[in-house]
């Protein structure tokens, strides 16, 4: 979840444990509610939890996330431990929101979850982050 001037973003994340969601809203605040509208699917078609999500320079951007290959294929035909024997995979797409869709801009280094990202001098600073490789210590 993110803010950007008067609006709420909600990325992503986890429906329930292994199987993530490719859902993505925006809520505009107002005095006392806000008014929530459904942004196109993100992350297609798996979906991503522990994206790291960010504003720079009034840009909205999704980086990396985990997901289970196969996990949703598998909820959507009743099995309800959808994740059971898959294998986690580590997301290196990197997204922006433009004109209300989500554009592939970029790739990181390699796939991670739980990064930080932000902006530095109006440009993308990534630190830290976890991947099946150990992460945690690369900085780009």
């Amino acid at each position: 979840m993110i803010f950007a001037e008067q609006q709420i973003y909600i990325l992503g994340g986890e429906r329930k444990p292994g199987l993530r969601s490719v859902r993505s809203w925006t809520g505009e605040l107002s005095h006392d509610r806000i008014k929530w509208s459904e942004l196109p699917p993100v992350a297609s078609p798996e979906g991503v939890s522990g994206a790291y999500a960010s504003v720079i320079d009034g840009n909205i951007f999704l980086a990396g996330g985990a997901y289970f290959p196969g996990a949703a294929e598998k909820y959507s035909n009743g099995e309800y431990w959808s994740h059971k024997g898959l294998d986690k995979a580590y997301s290196k797409e990197i997204y922006q929101l433009i004109k209300n869709d989500w554009k592939k801009v970029g790739s990181l280094p390699e796939g991670l979850y739980s990064l930080y990202f932000s902006g530095l001098w109006c440009k993308p600073a990534l630190a830290g982050g976890d991947a099946h490789s150990g992460g945690g210590e690369k900085r780009w």
